[in-house]
């Protein structure tokens, strides 16, 4: 219930209570020992923050929710981690590798036909490419981003 109130709210764009819930599913499933839930919504709580621009609470979430999905087989969740702790690399130290880190992503997630994730990473190589000042590669990732946005009916990122 808590992680579905959690993507309406965030659909909604009301990141704070969307953290908020996924912060309340975090704890029942922690209650409950739902390990591969709990991972998914680690990896929702640490997206969240760092959509908040809240590079602390987002490593320690993505960390222990991809520590989990290694654990548990959950590749896609592994994929969307990365790119996600590829661009609070940017966002808080500026470097270079943490492009690099969403576009292995970009790439893992064209190859297995997961196109939300990939809508996502390349949102995120944009904006991480343009904190890096790489105006035309900011530029490439950002209209593949809104053409594949376009095709899934992605309203929110448009």
């Amino acid at each position: 219930m808590e992680k579905s109130r959690c993507i309406l709210h965030y659909f909604a764009g009301r990141l704070d209570e969307a953290v908020d819930a996924a912060r309340r599913a975090v704890s029942l499933c922690r209650e409950v020992k739902a390990l591969r839930e709990l991972a998914l919504n680690l990896s929702n709580v640490g997206s969240l923050e760092a959509w908040r621009g809240r590079p602390k609470q987002a490593l320690s979430a993505l960390r222990e929710s991809t520590a989990l999905a290694r654990k548990h087989g959950i590749d896609a969740l592994i994929g969307i981690n990365q790119a996600f702790l590829g661009y609070l690399l940017v966002l808080d130290e500026k470097d270079p590798e943490g492009a690099e880190q969403i576009e292995r992503s970009v790439k893992l997630a064209r190859e297995r036909w997961w196109t939300w994730d990939e809508v996502q990473e390349l949102l995120l190589l944009g904006q991480a490419r343009l904190l890096l000042g790489e105006k035309e590669a900011a530029r490439k990732a950002l209209d593949r981003c809104v053409e594949l946005a376009l095709v899934l009916g992605e309203r929110r990122i448009l």
